[in-house]
């Protein structure tokens, strides 16, 4: 009981010291445009764009290994260009490309409209024994709220995979 007590006298302080009353109408926000609402929405630094790698693994044939890379972009979308490349693990630790190419999407394309099988890209070579990781490289470009133009550059990889064809996914 005494606890209950004290939880209302704290509401009820609260109450007081914010002034909030008990089913007054909040006022109504006014109406944003369009324009307004992408300015807010692109902000100084352009459309946020990510892209990402996923780790290579086994294709359902089992005689491939796949290194897919995924990328998405608010909304209105940016224009997206990236190089997927599945790289092996030298003796020296060095990583060297085994496969390549690059991709290209824009607008709508690059957003979530489009589900997450449309906005991702792979590259295959055979399957062999080894240490290899997926690299995405690529850039991303948009305009900001003032109109001026924003590129944004991406670099990621995963970490080295051993043997990816003897993994199920």
């Amino acid at each position: 009981m005494r606890n209950w007590l004290i939880a209302f006298v704290i509401v009820l302080s609260a109450i007081v010291v914010t002034g909030t009353q008990r089913d007054s109408p909040a006022s109504p926000e006014p109406q944003r445009s369009r324009d307004t609402l992408l300015s807010e929405i692109l902000g100084a630094n352009g459309v946020y764009c990510f892209l990402t790698p996923d780790s290579p693994h086994r294709d359902a044939g089992g005689q491939n290994m796949v290194s897919t890379a995924r990328f998405r972009c608010d909304k209105p979308g940016a224009q997206v260009g990236m190089v997927v490349s599945l790289q092996r693990q030298g003796a020296n630790g060095e990583w060297a490309t085994i496969a390549t190419q690059q991709f290209n999407a824009t607008g709508l394309d690059t957003t979530s409209d489009r589900d997450g099988n449309q906005r991702a890209r792979s590259v295959t070579a055979a399957c062999a024994d080894g240490t290899y990781r997926t690299l995405v490289e690529g850039s991303s470009a948009s305009q900001n709220k003032n109109g001026e133009n924003v590129q944004k550059s991406h670099s990621h990889h995963t970490r080295g995979t051993k043997n990816p064809c003897s993994h199920a996914r």
